[in-house]
């Protein structure tokens, strides 16, 4: 073998390897949580209720079959006409900021555990927003309230998100008398 070509086979063997760890740097996927998927269409006789938003999205309050005792409410977003799952909502009350804040530092630490990387700095802060990302899914963490304070997470496929409101867009436009444009 040539000095060349072994110089070659070195790099793919490196790059491979490279390639490869990048792959498993995550302690596990960001695919869902409290029982359901991001990506999966609901059933919406499976929800309890729902609650509109200030953009007119519709949340659908729905019983988890793995909850978390910070939460006492949970939420699905779906695309319109398919029921795909692209964000997954919880929300928990606390009564001083000082709980929620507490609260927010355990699960920081435990969703860094289980999704990040283990560097222990896993969340981007932006404001009072907590993020940790992986490709196009996010969890994002936050307190929300100036007297009651709600402790808020939300499991975001992004690419999903951004076929939804496409789609929005498509159905509010369809909708709108366009001859006087």
């Amino acid at each position: 073998m040539t000095y060349t070509f072994l110089k070659i086979l070195i790099f793919i063997f490196t790059t491979s390897l490279t390639i490869k760890a990048s792959d498993s740097e995550y302690t596990a996927q960001i695919n869902g949580a409290f029982g359901i998927r991001l990506g999966d269409v609901f059933d919406k006789d499976r929800a309890i209720g729902t609650r509109k938003l200030e953009s007119g999205e519709t949340l659908y309050v729905f019983r988890p079959s793995k909850p978390y005792l910070a939460f006492n409410t949970y939420y699905a977003l779906l695309s319109p006409k398919t029921d795909i799952i692209y964000e997954i909502w919880a929300t928990g009350k606390y009564e001083n900021k000082a709980n929620a804040e507490r609260e927010l530092s355990l699960l920081k630490s435990i969703l860094g555990k289980k999704y990040g990387k283990g560097e222990g700095n896993d969340f981007v802060v932006r404001g009072d927003i907590n993020y940790i990302y992986q490709g196009d899914r996010e969890i994002t963490l936050r307190i929300k309230g100036f007297t009651n304070f709600e402790l808020r997470v939300i499991y975001t496929d992004v690419t999903l998100k951004k076929q939804a409101e496409k789609v929005k867009h498509e159905i509010l436009a369809s909708k709108r008398e366009t001859g006087g444009l």
